[in-house]
């Protein structure tokens, strides 16, 4: 489920999120992207903290990979979904924090008669899409949910997707 996604409208990410939105851009090097893949470096957004002075927004990046892990695993774990169903229940996810990564969209592949086809999905109106997340200094993955009805023919999952207003709640709530 969300395997890969896009990022191309780089100008609305930082109308967004301000300073960090350019910062992120610039500084990662590797936008746009048609083609975010997991074990790749993505920004993921955090509320700033009031010990940031350098900061003139009211988020922060981090650049990590797509892939997380729990820091108490002896190997990597690369988890690139998690479900929110189970979230607040898995030892894995206990010491994450929240975080939002940003699409212009995701595909999703369903298996026909002879391959598996891909379908972009996309918002109606081409603005960018909020994905919760979770993250820590290993990696970060993106929570997903049962898929709405549109979508269920294609897979049974899909990223949680925020507005403006669940993007705030999400990222200023501690736990998982």
């Amino acid at each position: 489920m969300c395997g890969r996604y896009a990022v191309h409208s780089l100008a609305a990410v930082a109308q967004t999120f301000g300073h960090a939105g350019e910062q992120a851009m610039q500084e990662s090097g590797r936008w746009p992207s048609y083609n975010v893949s997991p074990m790749t470096p993505v920004p993921v957004f955090t509320q700033a903290t009031e010990s940031d002075p350098q900061t003139t927004s009211d988020y922060q990046y981090t650049l990590t990979q797509w892939g997380y892990s729990p820091r108490w695993a002896d190997k990597p774990m690369n988890l690139i979904n998690a479900r929110v169903e189970t979230l607040n229940a898995k030892p894995s996810f206990r010491e994450a924090a929240r975080c939002v990564l940003v699409a212009d969209g995701w595909y999703e592949w369903q298996q026909g008669t002879s391959a598996k086809q891909p379908f972009y999905h996309k918002s109606n109106e081409g603005s960018l899409l909020f994905f919760a997340g979770i993250y820590n200094d290993q990696g970060a993955c993106i929570v997903t949910r049962e898929a709405a009805e549109d979508l269920a023919n294609i897979h049974h999952r899909q990223p949680l997707l925020l507005s403006t207003e669940t993007m705030v709640q999400w990222l200023s709530s501690n736990s998982t």
